[in-house]
């Protein structure tokens, strides 16, 4: 009965060790950007403000309206 309390007192202090911690990979910048005004039509039509960003993985390109925008995430 009293290895219970033991064995979470182990188990809370073993579990918050610190792992090592993998570094971002770093991915080329090999996607194309193409502004679309077609896109800002669309959001000036429905009165919103905003950019649209559209990824094409087979040609690897973006599209979008306002890659400024876009990238303030």
């Amino acid at each position: 009965m009293k290895s219970y309390p033991l064995f979470f007192l182990f188990l809370f202090f073993f579990s918050c060790v610190n792992e090592k911690i993998a570094t971002p990979v770093v991915q080329e910048e090999s996607y194309q950007k193409k502004v679309t005004p077609a896109f800002q039509i669309i959001l000036d039509s429905s009165d919103v403000h905003g950019a649209i960003l559209i990824l094409d993985p087979v040609v690897r390109q973006y599209y979008s309206n306002d890659f400024d925008w876009c990238e303030k995430g």
